[in-house]
């Protein structure tokens, strides 16, 4: 029985300390639980700021995205217009090309024409010429025929008084003077009319009549037109044709022009001008 005892006393004990080593494994328990309770504490805190920091990483990372776009749109459409210019710069320089050649070819046909209205002044300066040698010669062979045409009044007999036969001593007869013989005066013959100027000839001497002024312009003459009388202003000239046009008479278009120009009226352009209007006014 004792021995019962002792070994119930025993096992108490050794149920005690099994208890007192149970009780120090329960507070190291608790204790790592409480650690483990703050370590998680603080991987949330830390995991909603990796959350936090993940959206603001997704949200730049999606405005980057948006503005690579962007980019490429930008990148697409200038390299398009790059296109475009290098196109344009292209064309540009294919139409300097033509216009230089275009200017060229009119230099060239201008200084052919400049050559051609040279000429052409040139031989209507030796028609001029030959026409007023012509009507001079025509003005002499007139006079000639005129004074041939002069009637020579014939000479009155001289009258002589009769002498008295005195019966007295005949005096030495005295010669009497003769009457000069009267001649009838001839009215002077009429003046010829002078050759009328450029502006009062016939219009056949400046051509054929024309319904319209522009058909009446050679291309030599447009081109001197255009360049003494008009300045080179193509449409000015094309506007004052079709105000001549519109004119009743031939003073009617001088007095337009003179009340819209101030050309040279001693120029060859504004002599052949004026021909051009008798032409048309004829």
């Amino acid at each position: 029985m004792k021995e019962e005892l002792i070994k119930i006393a025993d096992y108490a004990e050794s149920l005690e300390q099994q208890m007192v080593a149970l009780e120090q494994r329960i507070a190291f328990l608790e204790q790592q639980a409480a650690t483990t309770d703050q370590l998680l504490t603080t991987a949330n805190e830390q995991i909603a700021a990796l959350g936090g920091q993940v959206i603001a990483a997704t949200e730049q990372t999606t405005a980057l995205k948006t503005l690579a776009d962007e980019l490429k749109e930008q990148n697409t459409a200038l390299t398009e217009q790059l296109n475009t210019e290098a196109e344009a710069r292209k064309q540009a320089e294919q139409n300097a090309t033509n216009l230089a050649e275009q200017v060229a070819t009119l230099v060239k046909t201008s200084t052919q024409h400049e050559q051609q209205v040279s000429e052409l002044g040139k031989r209507l300066a030796q028609l001029e010429a030959e026409v007023a040698d012509e009507l001079v010669d025509n003005d002499i062979a007139a006079d000639d025929d005129e004074e041939e045409e002069v009637k020579v009044v014939a000479k009155p007999a001289i009258k002589r008084e009769p002498k008295v036969v005195e019966h007295k001593e005949k005096p030495v007869e005295q010669p009497q003077p003769a009457e000069e013989p009267k001649v009838v005066p001839q009215p002077a013959p009429a003046p010829k009319p002078a050759s009328q100027p450029a502006a009062q000839k016939s219009g056949s001497m400046f051509g054929a009549p024309v319904a319209d002024i522009r058909k009446a312009i050679s291309i030599g003459d447009r081109f001197l037109f255009q360049r003494e009388l008009f300045a080179q202003n193509v449409e000015l000239m094309q506007r004052t044709l079709e105000e001549i046009n519109d004119q009743v008479s031939f003073d009617d278009a001088v007095n337009y022009i003179n009340s819209h120009f101030d050309w040279d009226k001693e120029s060859q352009a504004y002599e052949l001008f004026i021909n051009t209007l008798h032409r048309r006014f004829n």
